[in-house]
């Protein structure tokens, strides 16, 4: 299943909960709120590290630089 089918099956999923609700629908866009680096010895490889919000389950929203 890829990330976008996913993201649609969660976001009907919290639609249909919000109705039976009668609450406002939630935003269920990606939220970046910080951004970290570790930067190996030498320079090697940097690690970058996101933290946020709304994010897919198992590792599957992707962030491009």
């Amino acid at each position: 299943m890829n990330p976008e089918s996913i993201y649609q099956t969660l976001k009907y999923k919290k639609i249909l909960l919000c109705k039976k609700n009668k609450k406002k629908i939630p935003d269920l866009k990606p939220y970046i709120s910080s951004l970290s680096q570790y930067s190996s010895p030498y320079n090697s490889y940097i690690k970058v590290y996101v933290t946020g919000e709304n994010f897919l389950p198992n590792g599957l929203t992707r962030v491009d630089f």
